[in-house]
């Protein structure tokens, strides 16, 4: 389908099926041309889902750009997911019968976490958060999240002008 014929569809859902995938944590990772070539396409385009393979496991990813991306390579033998590079958006999503194993690593001096909020009504971008992760004891996680919690500047889509409401007090 041409891009324009993508942009003026009328369809309900809009999905896109494909090998390689834009954004994974699998065995061949992320493909940069992918990215560049599609993504703002989706986007702007107002795609819904992007189906993908080429990695032998199921990676679902929060919606980026508002478009949400799986891998789901299952088809033959299934890999190990692996580390997500840097810069790769993510969202971990567990069952409630999962094990999870956390491994830490020693951090490069340079190193910068990046913690993202999205619309979610439009899935526009709302706020990034850059941190130096030093040390944990500093507690940058609840840093980044009163930043964003803390404005409803922040908090607020330039896009749609949904609001995100604060969490509730009960945790």
């Amino acid at each position: 389908m041409a891009p324009g014929a993508l942009a003026r569809s009328a369809a309900r859902w809009k999905v896109a099926v494909f090998h390689q995938p834009a954004y994974s944590c699998g065995t061949h990772g992320s493909s940069p041309e992918v990215q560049r070539e599609w993504v703002r396409l989706f986007q702007r385009s107002g795609v819904d889902l992007v189906l993908n393979g080429h990695d032998h496991d199921y990676q679902r990813f929060a919606p980026i750009g508002g478009v949400t991306y799986v891998v789901t390579g299952g088809g033959a033998e299934l890999y190990e997911v692996g580390d997500c590079p840097a810069g790769t958006p993510h969202s971990p999503r567990f069952s409630p019968e999962s094990f999870v194993l956390v491994l830490e690593r020693k951090r490069r001096p340079d190193e910068r976490d990046r913690f993202t909020w999205y619309c979610a009504k439009c899935g526009a971008e709302l706020h990034e958060s850059v941190k130096h992760v030093a040390d944990y004891r500093e507690d940058p996680v609840s840093r980044a999240y009163e930043e964003f919690y803390g404005s409803e500047a922040h908090r607020t889509c330039a896009r749609c002008g949904h609001v995100t409401p604060r969490p509730s007090a009960s945790r």
